[in-house]
């Protein structure tokens, strides 16, 4: 009866309810927001933190890193790990890898790897280790413009050449400006391509991946490790379900808040 009686009472509770519902256990602490630092060799790791796409047949943890292959004549040329992150504020992605094997292409773009971002706003950016047809093995440095009109996007690009086994490849924001470094022999430290100005926004779109450009050169590397830093750090790792979070929030919350209507009428009952 006495919280009949309290409607404030009441509603206290049922705030509290659906406050602890809204928590997301996977969240960083406040501490580690600012930087995540994941080896991927080991193969003893688990992937629903990552989303798969494209060719999941070539994509594979192994002792020595996820491996990603991508064979001549897949009917997908491309696949790569999505990482569910926001970063806001200045930032830096760094990616290494091994290289297997980058085969020579007939024409396209060029095959190998790809690290690539894009703000809320759609603009993105990728630097890229690739074996191309004319230029051999190069390190690009390519950022898109969004068109005024939304409906495309202008590009510039820049290539260095590259001869490596082991790589390493970074993306750093600084206010508005984005620049793009990688190393150009084995055991070197990453050295500047370009710079491009970006936007300030939210990044919340991350992709490590493998392509083929268009041809049928087979791709076999191992990514070993991914670091990020970013003044604000935050991750979803929930897998994609037909049932999304706020659809199981939802059911939850009216479940508790039937319940405490139940036991508030047996009170009154009482």
């Amino acid at each position: 009866m006495r919280l009949l009686n309290c409607p404030a009472r009441l509603l206290f509770v049922i705030s509290a309810a659906l406050f602890l519902l809204g928590l997301e256990p996977d969240s960083l602490s406040a501490a580690d927001r600012e930087r995540w630092d994941f080896s991927f060799r080991g193969g003893e790791y688990d992937l629903n933190r990552l989303e798969l796409y494209g060719n999941l047949a070539g994509i594979k943890p192994t002792a020595d890193g996820l491996r990603m292959k991508l064979a001549a004549g897949d009917k997908k040329d491309w696949g790569g790990i999505d990482i569910r992150c926001r970063l806001e504020g200045d930032f830096k992605i760094t990616g290494k890898y091994t290289i297997t094997e980058l085969g020579k292409p007939e024409g396209g773009s060029g095959a190998g790897l790809s690290i690539g971002i894009k703000d809320k706003d759609q603009e993105w950016a990728t630097i890229q280790h690739v074996n191309q047809h004319h230029a051999g093995e190069v390190n690009v440095a390519h950022r898109g413009f969004r068109k005024q009109d939304g409906k495309g996007y202008d590009s510039k690009s820049k290539s260095e050449k590259a001869n490596i086994s082991q790589g390493i490849m970074e993306i750093e924001r600084k206010g508005n400006l984005l620049t793009f470094a990688a190393n150009t022999a084995d055991g070197q430290a990453p050295v500047l391509i370009e710079s491009y100005e970006y936007t300030e926004s939210p990044v919340d779109y991350l992709h490590v991946g493998v392509k083929q450009g268009g041809s049928e050169a087979p791709v076999d590397l191992h990514l070993t490790e991914i670091v990020l830093e970013a003044d604000q750090l935050t991750f979803d790792y929930q897998p994609k379900t037909d049932w999304t979070p706020w659809i199981w929030g939802a059911v939850i919350a009216v479940v508790v808040l039937c319940v405490i209507l139940v036991v508030v009428y047996k009170m009154r009952q009482a």
